[in-house]
C-alpha cells in the first residue's frame, strides 16, 4: 500500500487516469487533506504528481480485470472541499464516485470499464464511452455532452427537461430522453426549450444514452 497525502487547499485541479484496476472516490475523514490511496497494486505503476494546483494520478497497468485479484486506488476527498475542474478516464475497471462537486467541468472516459456516479454536482459534463457503461446521477447546471460507442450511458439529471436544449445524432443505437425514444437509425434532432439554461448534446453510434429528469 502507498498513500500520498496534499493539504486540500492546494488542489483545485484533479486528473486521473487508470488502466486496469479499480477506481474509489471517497469523503475524506480528514477535511484539511486530499489522500491519493493505492490499496492493493504495483507500486511501478503508481504515479502520483503535483504541478501548482493541480494533481495529476496515473496507474499505467493493462490487461483484463479479474474477481480474485484486481488493484484498487482509492481517492478521499473533504466533503466541503469543491473542485473546479477534474478528469478521469479508465480502461478496464470499476470506477465509483459520491458527493463530488465540480464547480466547472467534469470529464469522464471510460473505455471497457464500468463507472458509477451518486449525488453529484457540476457545472459541465462530458462522457465518452467506449464498450463499456456510464451511469451519472446528480445537478447539472450548465452543458452536457456525450459520445458513446458500443456502450451504455444513463444520466439521472435532477432538474426539469425543459431546463435543457437538445442536440441528438443516433447511427444505429437508441437515444431516449425520459420515456420518449429520440434518436433511432442515422437519425437526427433538435430540441429547444425557450427559458433553457444549458445544452446537451447526445451523440450514439451502436450504443444506447438514456437520460431521465423529473420531467
Amino acid at each position: 500500500m502507498d498513500e500520498k497525502i496534499f493539504l486540500v487547499e492546494e488542489i483545485k485541479d484533479i486528473n486521473l487516469e487508470i488502466g486496469a484496476a479499480n477506481l474509489f472516490l471517497q469523503r475524506a475523514e480528514n477535511q484539511d487533506e486530499l489522500k491519493v490511496i493505492l490499496a492493493k497494486g504495483e507500486m511501478a505503476h503508481f504515479h502520483v504528481t503535483k504541478q501548482e494546483n493541480q494533481l495529476e494520478m496515473s496507474y499505467k497497468k493493462n490487461g483484463k480485470i479479474s474477481r480474485e485479484e484486481t488493484d484498487e486506488i482509492i481517492v478521499q476527498i473533504p466533503e466541503n472541499h469543491h473542485l473546479e475542474n477534474m478528469s478521469v478516464s479508465i480502461g478496464a475497471g470499476k470506477l465509483k464516485a459520491e458527493n463530488i462537486t465540480v464547480m466547472e467541468r467534469l470529464g469522464l472516459e471510460v473505455g471497457a470499464g464500468k463507472a458509477k456516479l451518486k449525488n453529484m454536482h457540476v457545472r459541465n459534463l462530458a462522457i465518452e464511452c467506449g464498450v463499456g457503461k456510464c451511469h451519472y446521477e446528480g445537478v447539472l447546471e450548465h452543458d452536457m455532452k456525450v459520445q458513446c460507442g458500443v456502450g451504455q450511458v444513463k444520466a439521472e439529471l435532477d432538474a426539469e427537461e425543459s431546463d435543457y436544449n437538445y442536440s441528438i445524432s443516433c447511427a444505429l443505437g437508441k437515444i431516449k430522453i425520459n420515456d420518449n425514444s429520440m434518436g433511432t437509425f442515422a437519425s437526427e434532432k433538435t430540441i429547444q426549450h425557450a427559458n433553457a439554461r444549458g445544452n446537451i448534446a447526445l451523440e450514439c453510434g451502436l450504443g444506447n444514452i438514456h437520460v431521465t429528469t423529473r420531467v
